[in-house]
């Protein structure tokens, strides 16, 4: 005889607003999965009238969008973890969060976002130093001249060639 489990109860559950009608609700996966792997979560919103509606998440990323609310308006979340065997009790509501999206805050987000994918940009271009333009023509015909010329003072270093033992040795003769 097989004993099937459903998994733990989903804890920590919190929230936050993503937009102007959005809010990214997110929790603890439960510890125990029960005796099959997570399929996914149900995540039931309540609005301060009490009235709730059921939103089905699928995997067992321990988040997920609640589109459609309304600004202003106060909502508490439950989730609950499921598995084939079955779904886990519902956590217990989160604290009551208001709806109330700031542009300003999620716009300096976005900044902070973007200056620090320039600073990586500007690390990445200063480590790599590569020339363009200009810079670069001059350096091929440096390397040109350099490697065209007979009074080249690194053709006897480039011509070197491995002898037996273990030390370098110049060529006697032009091979």
């Amino acid at each position: 005889m097989t004993i099937e489990h459903v998994p733990e109860t989903p804890a920590n559950v919190g929230s936050r607003a993503t937009g102007p009608t959005t809010m990214t609700v997110t929790w603890d996966a439960p510890w125990y999965a029960g005796s099959t792997p997570l399929m996914g979560y149900d995540v039931v919103v309540v609005d301060s009238s009490g009235a709730a509606t059921h939103h089905r998440v699928e995997g067992d990323h321990p988040s997920a969008q609640v589109t459609h609310l309304v600004d202003g308006e106060t909502y508490s979340f439950m989730v609950a973890a499921r598995n084939e065997t079955g779904s886990s009790t519902f956590s217990a509501p989160s604290a009551p969060v208001a709806m109330k999206f700031s542009l300003t805050e999620t716009a300096g987000h976005e900044v902070h976002q973007i200056g620090s994918r320039l600073t990586a940009w500007r690390r990445n271009s200063m480590t790599k130093q590569v020339p363009t333009g200009a810079a670069a023509q001059a350096l091929r015909g440096e390397y040109r001249d350099a490697t065209q010329r007979s009074d080249d003072p690194y053709e006897a270093l480039r011509s070197f060639r491995r002898d037996e033992g273990t030390t370098w040795v110049p060529p006697t003769s032009r091979d």
